[in-house]
């Protein structure tokens, strides 16, 4: 994403709408940094199984971006991601990464 604008939309699917088995789920200590992998192409939230939300910020002056949470309940989260952000996990929550091979 060369614009490196914030994106104010995302998608929401139900679990059963796609397989899971391929993407690993992680979960992270509540309050803490999360910086991606550089070659991530988008963030996968599990607001099915997991209660909690996460909040996307700016790297360049950790100004709010958008966020995921309770008002997903029920659904599997996919946010295109830029490079350009970092996130904070609030609850138990479990997100996972899509990453791109050869991006730099």
């Amino acid at each position: 994403m060369a614009d490196n604008k914030p994106l104010k939309t995302y998608h929401a699917y139900r679990s059963s709408d796609f397989k899971t088995s391929r993407l690993q789920l992680f979960g992270f200590a509540p309050a803490t940094r999360i910086d991606p992998p550089q070659n991530s192409v988008a963030v996968v939230v599990d607001v099915v199984e997991s209660q909690g939300a996460i909040r996307i910020f700016e790297r360049k002056d950790d100004s709010y971006v958008n966020g995921v949470g309770t008002e997903e309940a029920g659904h599997m989260v996919i946010v295109p991601w830029n490079s350009g952000w970092w996130f904070r996990v609030s609850g138990s929550i479990r997100v996972g990464y899509a990453v791109a091979n050869n991006v730099k």
